[in-house]
């Protein structure tokens, strides 16, 4: 079930020591709410570590590195665990599901329908833009933001809502994001930096699966497959790694007509991941049947060890099919 929000608040206040995390393979929603929420603990006199998988440099835009823990300090017994952006346990790093185990207390701030309420404390709700706009409701009337905080938080909107493209944005959102400008972020820099630019990796890559997707039931369908052969051997650029997918599944769905894509690649030798998106079909009820989840319109899922990306993309294929008929 999802607590009041004053009682997370009351119990915050109460406690000391936070460790906080997002899911794996962190994008810019799970990073900035994690920084934006630790920087405005740290306001309020907090011991905070800020803990997650290493993300693309371009995310370098988000204050809050400071916070970063180096796991060499070990969390007193009292200690909380915040995860944010996560909707179960399932999607938290090792090291995230050893303290889940371990320390007594626990909060979750996430914006997934799909979220299990894994938390002793859970703030979810399934409409939300992003988890950013979660912890700025959180944060509303608790902690006065500054800078560094709205930067964080205003990040992680544009990331998730595809610059305020995407059909979770709402009035409630846009107030929030004008609310967070107010505070003299740099905006433009933050909007210009998660939306537009690529290195020059990324649009090699690009190239590539744009020349080698495909489309089936009349356009509607689109999909790529990403082997590891794929991102190595560039002209006058360095070899891609996964990182260098962030948006592609997005481009994808812009092509006309277009009502699901699916982009699914090879994170190592042993482990495939699938990201899906759409305009009108439950995707994340799809991703759920490969152990993942998500949104209604975008959704992913991490298969381990078991089959080629070819193999995984004609399963996913046959339930997208269905899902459309």
């Amino acid at each position: 079930m999802t607590h009041d929000i004053g009682e997370i608040k009351t119990f915050i206040s109460e406690q000391k020591n936070f460790y906080i995390t997002g899911h794996i393979n962190p994008d810019g929603d799970s990073i900035g709410s994690c920084f934006g929420l630790g920087l405005a603990l740290e306001k309020l006199g907090k011991n905070v570590h800020v803990f997650m998988e290493p993300f693309h440099f371009k995310y370098d835009v988000i204050p809050g590195k400071h916070l970063m823990w180096d796991g060499i300090e070990q969390p007193t017994p009292d200690s909380v665990l915040i995860c944010v952006d996560c909707a179960d346990i399932g999607r938290l790093s090792d090291r995230a599901k050893e303290l889940a185990e371990t320390l007594p207390y626990s909060i979750c701030i996430d914006h997934h329908y799909t979220n299990t309420n894994f938390a002793m404390y859970n703030f979810v709700d399934g409409t939300a833009s992003s988890a950013c706009e979660m912890v700025y409701r959180l944060l509303d009337s608790f902690v006065d933001l500054n800078h560094d905080i709205a930067s964080a938080l205003y990040a992680g909107m544009v990331s998730d809502t595809g610059g305020f493209r995407h059909a979770a944005t709402s009035q409630d959102t846009l107030d929030v994001a004008s609310k967070l400008m107010s505070l003299g972020i740099p905006f433009t820099e933050i909007y210009t930096e998660l939306v537009h630019l690529r290195s020059f990796t990324e649009v090699k890559l690009l190239a590539r699966i744009l020349n080698s997707c495909s489309c089936i039931k009349d356009g509607q369908v689109v999909y790529a497959c990403v082997s590891q052969e794929m991102m190595q051997n560039f002209e006058n650029a360095p070899d891609a790694t996964s990182q260098d997918l962030e948006g592609v599944v997005e481009i994808l769905l812009n092509i006309r007509n277009a009502r699901v894509s699916l982009l699914v690649y090879e994170r190592d030798t042993k482990e495939v991941k699938i990201s899906l998106r759409s305009r009108s079909v439950n995707v994340g009820a799809i991703a759920q049947h490969f152990g993942g989840g998500g949104h209604t319109l975008a959704a992913g899922a991490t298969i381990k060890g078991q089959y080629s990306v070819f193999e995984v993309k004609d399963k996913i294929l046959l339930l997208i099919l269905e899902a459309l008929n």
